[in-house]
């Protein structure tokens, strides 16, 4: 449906800078580029591009004949008019697919964590304001998960930043194995990790967390490593403050979790 509404508007677009031609007589093709480029950055058909492209092309040619500007339709040199500005129509139509392609995977790396291919603390602060205004409009409610892992340090200090990479490549994994599509997990930093959960059911939290507690532990061992998580969960049923004081909170409960010991879990709410 959207992309129908999409292809209306430029065709409306297209239909108004037409009309514009006829009015005051355009010498030059430039102007239909307007809907090609709307309808190219805004949909991403390849087929239905080309269409509109073609359209265009045909239009701009039928006007240039009916004002008068191109009189014999048959003259070799109206036609190579024709496929020189339907090919330059199509160029632009290409050029303006790919830029937008281009820039939205831009935006996309710019909220990827480059070494685990989670989520970063960018794209964290974007999805936690976008809970925090639902809580303004609305009854809403999330819970966050902070988890630090015990004896990470020790790692990179014995073995090196290449092998602490490589844990961090292996937890991120552990993490999102043990999540489910609609849960939200990034790397803020370091050896720290926040899941955004939006599931009603806290013991439903309580039990994918304390899986990945459990693997993490299990995996650590395989590899000789002394390297836990200490958890930091909390369920906010109210509006916080902003994103910074989720965070703190957040952050207070998972060190209660390492003066508690470690590798464990600790809940509570706000």
């Amino acid at each position: 449906m959207k992309n129908f509404l999409i292809f209306i508007n430029a065709l409306l677009l297209l239909i108004f800078v037409n009309f514009t031609d006829i009015l005051f007589d355009f010498e030059e093709s430039i102007f239909y580029l307007l809907p090609i480029t709307y309808l190219s950055w805004n949909l991403k058909n390849n087929k239905l591009n080309i269409i509109f492209t073609f359209i265009s092309a045909i239009t701009w040619i039928s006007t240039e004949i009916f004002t008068g500007n191109n009189k014999n339709i048959t003259n070799i040199h109206s036609f190579w008019n024709f496929i020189i500005t339907l090919f330059f129509f199509y160029i632009i139509s290409y050029l303006t697919c790919k830029v937008k392609v281009l820039l939205e995977k831009e935006i996309e790396l710019a909220r990827i964590d480059f070494l685990t291919n989670l989520y970063n603390k960018r794209a964290l602060k974007e999805q936690i304001d976008i809970q925090i205004d639902k809580m303004k409009l609305s009854e809403s409610f999330f819970s966050i998960a902070f988890i630090d892992l015990d004896g990470f340090k020790k790692v990179n200090d014995d073995h090196g930043h290449t092998k602490g990479d490589f844990v961090l490549i292996e937890i991120a994994k552990i993490i999102k194995n043990n999540l489910e599509n609609h849960d939200f997990v990034s790397r803020i930093g370091g050896d720290e990790f926040i899941i955004v959960f939006f599931d009603p059911e806290i013991d439903h939290i309580k039990e994918k967390l304390e899986k990945i507690k459990d693997n993490i532990e299990e995996n650590m061992i395989k590899l000789d490593l002394d390297v836990t998580a200490s958890i930091g969960l909390v369920t906010y049923n109210k509006e916080p403050e902003n994103f910074d004081a989720i965070i703190k909170f957040s952050d207070e409960k998972m060190y209660e979790a390492k003066k508690a010991g470690k590798n464990v879990i600790v809940c509570d709410f706000f």
